[in-house]
């Protein structure tokens, strides 16, 4: 799974670095993710406002083009099922910025080979942590989290515009290289 490998596998799951090409199929899955997923978590208004403003073609870009970020697509079966996105957020910190499976494909350990291959792209390229920020009633995705290895590091509650507020946990996870020693 290094960062050099665009390709890597588990339980089922190929995980491959996403091209610019890959990216109208990446909004794509966003959409459909995010409108099985956060109803009932988030307002609709909230979730469209939300869409729009991260997952255009220029936002999901900066993925591919800034050092220290990524973005990685999952398939299954050859179907493209889910997607991690990371970036660099500050000296030795990764952040997980984004990771959604279809629900379809729950269970079959596509979230976890996901993390496992940003860990090794973070851990590639220097980090000795992972963060990532959920949102507080997003109990599935939250235990989820600590179940890969998170803890809830910090609060925050953050005016986003257009009337809304994202009011999520900061996780955390500590990094280790092959043979359990910290990053």
């Amino acid at each position: 799974m290094p960062e050099h490998d665009p390709t890597s596998r588990g339980r089922g799951a190929a995980i491959a670095a996403a091209e610019v090409a890959d990216l109208p199929e990446v909004a794509r899955l966003a959409d459909r993710i995010w409108r099985e997923h956060y109803p009932g978590i988030i307002p609709m208004r909230q979730i469209d406002y939300m869409l729009e403003r991260g997952y255009s073609i220029a936002r999901l870009s900066r993925f591919l083009s800034e050092t220290g970020a990524g973005l990685a697509i999952a398939s299954v079966g050859g179907a493209r099922v889910g997607f991690a996105a990371w970036e660099r957020d500050g000296p030795g910190t990764t952040k997980l910025d984004k990771l959604y499976v279809l629900a379809s494909a729950h269970g079959r350990g596509v979230g976890r080979t996901l993390v496992g291959h940003v860990e090794a792209a973070a851990l590639a390229d220097g980090s000795a942590t992972l963060t990532l920020r959920v949102n507080k009633q997003n109990a599935s995705s939250i235990a989820f989290y600590r179940a890969v290895g998170f803890g809830v590091d910090a609060e925050t509650v953050e005016d986003i515009g257009g009337g809304f507020v994202m009011d999520d946990y900061v996780m955390a996870k500590p990094l280790r290289r092959a043979g359990g020693a910290r990053a």
